[in-house]
């Protein structure tokens, strides 16, 4: 972060009395919430919209928290079964259901009273969902009997369904003669209706009729500017079904919401939340969501390109986007390359911390692969190129070499993976190694001669830049001519894409096992320069001043 950085902050301090304001919608590999972390740190009051979604890396605590015990379930991680280690959720950080995130939201940045019974329910919503106990059983009969509804994900929140009875439940109360006439009874009646209210906004599922009713000029309004910015890209004939995304994506409150934000900054596909809101002035930020699902003959596709295509500024977090970026004809002006969401200091502090840990001074050399076993498929959005490893690891056989290449057992293709093993004959040469914790696998990055990642999108992942960081050598495959675009230098990794080269990449770190040639070092000196949380933050106040200058009122 420059001085012209900290001057427009210091400059938006002074004027508006308090700091810059951002808020981060769409959490998808915890980008969301590093970024809001390594902003708070420079001075931003930042803020995660995490709704409908608990996925374990898009949870504070596997980022943070230095936790003991077993998750079982990746998708609802159950962390109240686990040591912490003193960890706490920060209070800027909302992950829950749609409506009961965006009240906390509201209430927080208003430092209202009402802000910490908000917290508490986030957290009971999460509970529901997530606990794996009697106790949470118990409780969920227990809705079930007062509501007449079970809770599901999504479409039936807690929130929703004891709002809505409990406001019944008041009105009813505040019908008997007696009471109707009073100050007491109108105050009951008066109460049974807001609530009833709020659980019908909370009730997406069994009020979407209602959600569309009262969305429609909106909707009308917006189909317009889908097919304005489709007919920039000359998909004048697709047509686009709005209904969807304002059933789940709109939220009577969310203008509101977005009001209190000097900037919105959407994650993934999440830009069709201010696209359909009418608010224009927020900011994209691609993190792979650029390769396909745009050009895709879907609702989705189309309203991620036209979503895009109004965005006041785009942050591209991946080099072979840069291609990506073009098709869709953003404007270079408004697309900025961004190194992804990175909290380098606390990889530096680890590092520092772990100094006596480092490659055992043994014969082998051992290579690290965490990356999920994904390759039968060859989906570039998702396949790693495993394959090529395993037939590289037979190269390296063949030349009279030997290595262990310790391969995390995940991914929907393990049992692929160890069938190719077999038929290459190099299973002494892999060692699985159980999924691990953030701490356990930058320990084993330390541990190793070298760390291979993917090797099917040239381009660089979060094993690439964790590794280099911690100043290990790192085989991947990365566009030289796109990343020195992007960066201003390509990272000194070992470059490879086939298993020729991935062969002769492994051979080099099996010859100079103990670094001689500072390949490690290069790397963490590289992400020093160009991939730091302070030129991050840099990068991203450079568009928040423009973009604050220079205010969109019609995309």
């Amino acid at each position: 972060m420059n001085e012209q950085n900290q001057e427009f902050l210091a400059k938006w301090q002074r004027e508006k009395g308090r700091p810059l304001r951002v808020l981060h919608i769409g959490n998808i590999a915890n980008n969301a919430y590093n970024n809001a972390k390594i902003q708070r740190r420079f001075g931003v009051d930042a803020y995660v919209l995490c709704f409908d979604y608990y996925h374990i890396m898009a949870c504070p605590e596997w980022e943070d928290a230095n936790f003991s015990g077993v998750i079982t379930d990746q998708t609802f991680p159950d962390w109240w079964a686990v040591d912490l280690g003193g960890f706490e959720r920060p209070r800027w950080f909302a992950q829950g259901p749609f409506d009961a995130s965006i009240r906390y939201l509201l209430a927080e940045t208003k430092s209202s009273g009402q802000a910490l019974g908000l917290w508490r329910w986030l957290q009971f919503e999460r509970w529901l969902l997530c606990r794996k106990s009697n106790a949470q059983r118990l409780a969920r009969l227990g809705i079930r009997l007062f509501s007449g509804r079970w809770i599901t994900y999504i479409t039936t929140p807690a929130n929703a369904v004891l709002l809505k009875r409990a406001g019944r439940m008041l009105l009813i109360a505040s019908r008997p003669l007696v009471l109707r006439r009073t100050t007491w009874g109108s105050r009951i009646g008066a109460l049974g209706r807001k609530l009833s209210a709020f659980g019908k906004t909370a009730d997406l599922a069994f009020d979407s009729t209602r959600h569309l009713l009262l969305t429609r000029h909106r909707a009308t309004r917006s189909a317009p500017r889908v097919s304005r910015h489709l007919r920039s890209l000359s998909r004048e004939k697709d047509k686009v079904d709005l209904n969807w995304f304002y059933i789940w994506w709109y939220h009577h409150y969310i203008r509101l919401l977005f009001s209190r934000f000097d900037i919105v900054q959407c994650y993934a596909t999440y830009t069709a939340m201010p696209f359909v809101a009418e608010h224009a002035n927020y900011l994209a930020y691609e993190h792979g969501t650029l390769r396909s699902i745009p050009f895709q003959d879907t609702d989705e596709g189309r309203m991620c390109a036209a979503s895009y295509k109004a965005a006041a500024a785009v942050f591209l977090t991946n080099t072979d986007n840069l291609e990506a970026a073009q098709k869709l004809a953003l404007e270079p002006r408004r697309t900025i390359c961004l190194p992804h969401a990175f909290d380098s200091d606390k990889l530096l502090s680890f590092a520092a911390s772990h100094i006596h840990q480092k490659p055992a001074a043994a014969d082998t050399v051992v290579f690290l692969t965490p990356t999920r076993q994904h390759w039968v498929d060859q989906d570039p959005g998702w396949a790693k190129g495993n394959d090529r490893v395993f037939d590289a690891l037979k190269i390296v056989k063949d030349s009279g070499r030997h290595c262990v290449v310790r391969a995390v057992a995940w991914g929907n293709d393990l049992a692929a993976s160890k069938a190719r093993i077999a038929q290459l004959g190099i299973g002494m040469m892999v060692e699985w190694v159980p999924t691990m914790k953030k701490r356990e696998l930058w320990s084993a990055y330390l541990e190793a001669h070298a760390v291979i990642d993917q090797f099917v999108v040239p381009a660089m992942g979060g094993v690439t830049f964790e590794a280099m960081m911690l100043g290990r050598r790192v085989l991947s495959a990365i566009d030289d001519r796109q990343a020195a675009q992007f960066f201003g230098r390509s990272p000194p990794i070992y470059n490879c894409s086939t298993s020729a080269e991935i062969a002769a990449a492994m051979i080099k770190v099996i010859d100079d096992p103990l670094d001689g040639g500072r390949a490690g070092l290069d790397n963490q000196d590289w992400m020093q320069t160009y991939h730091s949380a302070s030129r991050i933050v840099g990068l991203q106040l450079d568009v928040y001043a423009r973009v604050s200058r220079e205010p969109r009122h019609d995309a």
